[in-house]
């Protein structure tokens, strides 16, 4: 029997929050979390995102955890080589949406639940929060740093949540 919407969420979730520290990357960690959760192993896909930690390369950009669980969105509904250069007779404009349908899903969801997809304006923004409730000066750089990474892990395992339940409900669909 296969597991539920829930338990996928769940297990995504958790995932996350173990793995992100583990590998030491938003990107590895969401992506992983997901492959678990779905019985997945692709170590291509592992090794794609490894370049994605800290907004990019480390440039801040865009967040790693988005763009791995958009690694998994591709990966579990996007088309192989072969489908994506053929020309085909019965082709569905839907099908081949669906990734990019899926993704834009996420991104809204993403925007509205953290306020912005750009790594350094939520390291900025955990930042505040940690000097709302406690005094960050007293703190040495590592601990500080530990504060944040962990407002990051749990911001991973948010989007890896989320991210199951997209990719559950599209390949539950008519099910």
């Amino acid at each position: 029997m296969t597991q539920g919407r829930q338990e996928t969420a769940r297990k995504s979730y958790d995932g996350a929050l173990e793995l992100t520290p583990r590998h030491h990357s938003c990107s590895l960690g969401t992506l992983l979390a997901l492959q678990q959760a779905f019985g997945v192993k692709d170590e291509s896909a592992f090794k794609a995102a490894s370049g994605l930690r800290g907004g990019i390369g480390r440039k801040g950009n865009v967040c790693g955890s988005f763009l791995g669980a958009s690694l998994m969105l591709g990966l579990m509904c996007g088309s192989s080589i072969e489908e994506s250069g053929a020309l085909k007779e019965n082709h569905n404009p839907e099908e081949s949406e669906q990734p990019v349908r899926l993704v834009s899903e996420l991104y809204d969801w993403f925007a509205a639940e953290f306020g912005t997809l750009k790594c350094d304006l939520l390291i900025r923004k955990h930042r505040k929060e940690l000097a709302a409730v406690l005094d960050v000066k007293g703190l040495t750089k590592e601990a500080l740093l530990e504060r944040l990474h962990d407002k990051c892990h749990i911001l991973c395992a948010k989007t890896a949540a989320r991210a199951a339940e997209i990719l559950w409900d599209e390949l539950h669909k008519g099910i």
